[in-house]
Order: C-alpha cells, then structure tokens, then sequence
C-alpha cells in the first residue's frame, strides 16, 4: 500500500513550532547586512570586487535559479583566481544549464586537465569528485550528438566512482537512445542495487525485461519498484504494469490473478475508486481471472468516469473493453 507518514508529518510541523521563536531570535539578530547568505556575499563584495571566493559561493546560490548572473560570478572568481578548478567546474555547469554545450565541454576539459595536473601521483587512484567532471562531460557531449565520446565520458566517470547510482542511471538512459536496452538493463539495475530507494530504476528494469520476455526478472523488479515507490505519484506508474503481468503472463509461472487483483483494488482505493484509468486496470484484472460480471461493471463505471472528465482519448480505449466484456458475460450465460 502507498504510506501516508501522517504521525511523522505531524511530529516534524510540532518541532518547528517548537523552534520558531529561535530562528527569530537568529534572525532578528543578524537583520541588516546578514539578512542571508546572498547578502552577505554581495555586501562582501560591494566592499572587495577582487574577492574571489564570495564570487564563487555567490554563483553557487544563483546558479539554479539564474544560471546568466552565476556564470558571471564564476568567470570573476577565475579572472582573479584561473586555478580554481572548482568554480571552473561550476562554470562549466552553468554553461551547461543554458544549452551551451559546447563551452560546458571546454570548460570541463580543462577542469579535468587541472584537477589530473594537480595529483602528485598518477597511478594513484584519482580522487572522487572527478567523476562529477567525466559525468557532465558525458551530459553535455550526448547533447551534441557525440555519442561515442559521451559514452567514453560516462564509463570514465564510473571507473572512478562506481558506487553512484546517478552515473549508472545517466550511462542507462544513453543506452536506451541507442537502442541498447539489454545493457541499459543492466545500468539500470546497477544503479538500483546501490540506491534501495531507486524505484525509476528499478521500474525501467522490469519495463525493458518485460519487453524480453524475461518475465521473472520483470516480476521481481516490478515487484522491488512498488515497494520503493514514495508516494502516490509513483505508485500508480508501477502498479499498472505488475498488475498485468501479474494477470495474463505469457509465462504461466508468474501469473497471479489474486494478487493481481489485489493490487489493483489497492490501486483504486488509493485513487478513491474515481481514477477511469485504474478501474479500468481493475476490470482487466478481473476478466483476467474470469470475474466477468464484475469486469462489465468496473468497465462500465470506468467508462462513465472518462466520459464525465472528457477524457476522449482514454474513452476511446476503454469503449473496446467494456464491448469486449459483455461479449463473454453473454456467451458464459447465467
């Protein structure tokens, strides 16, 4: 079932009342010039331009929200300070964040080129946050079309720091572009083997090894998926699919109608029985098993919703099945 941490919701609004009047205390000292960390950085700087460090830490607080004002404040903190791979390294992120791959690329290459001059010892294994450099490489140089190189980029940031799901999830997607799903598979699952709570991962496993054939896998990481889903939101991405499976399996082992049917009404209790799409995953459920009485009405009923909501093109999905289910209610007779 989808969790509703509702005890914990409660207990963590009750420890930020009880912290307010704190904060405001902190707060209300530090008015003025310290009102934030942003102020105090511009303020710094309003007093010392040549400052190259509030320049830095002053693009890392813009950079999501305005990327343009922080590749600013990085190209002054390399005009006074050019070693500085990092804020290199944050300029080369901001380039990328507005579509400018190219001198993302350059900037990373010579992030890198910096970071490897740096270590005193070559055969020493290099330190972790270049792997960052060799992912946005990748990113960026897949952007252009580069595939080979971004591929070489992606496989360079994992030889450094294999234990990032988040790299092996960047290499999966690259491969599904190139129409090389059974190694995505695997990326996919690497990536979901090192972050428990990975549910995207997991769900893109079990998609691609249902399309295989490899039903049990699929079962198992459908399975692992739902159980990582965190809310309702991801929930109703996996469940629909395990439910199928679960349901009309080519591989007469994996089928389970009850516990196919289990889960969709599950599914349609968390929907509150009014989502057109989830009762019509129930009514498949139930046909599945032979329940066809209650396959016609759940059809019908998620018929009804869809027309209701002017969902045309789902009506024009279910209006088959509601057809399809009445078909063999009439030929099983009474």
């Amino acid at each position: 079932m989808v969790r509703r941490p509702r005890a914990l919701a409660m207990a963590g609004v009750a420890a930020g009342v009880a912290v307010l009047p704190i904060l405001f205390a902190l707060t209300w000292r530090q008015a003025g010039t310290y009102l934030s960390a942003e102020t105090v950085f511009e303020d710094t700087l309003s007093k010392n331009d040549e400052a190259w460090m509030p320049h830095n830490n002053l693009g890392n607080l813009l950079i999501r929200r305005d990327p343009v004002a922080a590749e600013g404040h990085y190209r002054d903190a390399l005009r006074i300070k050019p070693e500085h791979h990092p804020a290199r390294s944050n300029l080369a992120e901001a380039l990328r964040m507005q579509s400018r791959f190219e001198e993302s690329i350059a900037e990373t290459n010579e992030s890198i080129r910096q970071i490897r001059a740096k270590m005193t010892n070559p055969s020493a294994r290099p330190p972790r946050f270049l792997a960052r450099e060799y992912h946005r490489l990748g990113r960026s140089l897949q952007s252009i079309g580069r595939a080979a190189e971004a591929e070489a980029a992606f496989n360079g940031a994992l030889a450094i720091d294999d234990s990032s799901a988040a790299y092996h999830q960047s290499l999966a997607q690259f491969l599904i572009k190139e129409d090389r799903a059974d190694e995505a598979a695997a990326q996919f699952i690497a990536a979901a083997e090192r972050d428990k709570s990975d549910w995207s991962s997991m769900r893109s496993a079990a998609v691609i090894r249902a399309r295989q054939n490899r039903h049990a896998e699929a079962a198992t990481w459908f399975g692992k998926a739902l159980a990582a889903a965190p809310s309702l939101e991801e929930y109703i991405q996996v469940a629909p699919p395990l439910i199928h499976l679960l349901s009309s399996s080519p591989d007469p082992a994996q089928r389970d109608p009850a516990r196919a049917i289990q889960l969709a009404e599950q599914l349609c209790a968390a929907t509150e029985w009014s989502d057109p799409g989830s009762l019509d995953v129930l009514a498949a459920a139930y046909a599945a098993a032979d329940r066809m009485p209650e396959a016609l009405r759940t059809a019908e009923r998620s018929l009804e919703l869809a027309q209701q909501l002017g969902l045309s093109d789902l009506t024009a999905v279910i209006e088959p099945h509601v057809e399809e289910y009445r078909r063999r209610s009439n030929d099983a007779g009474p």
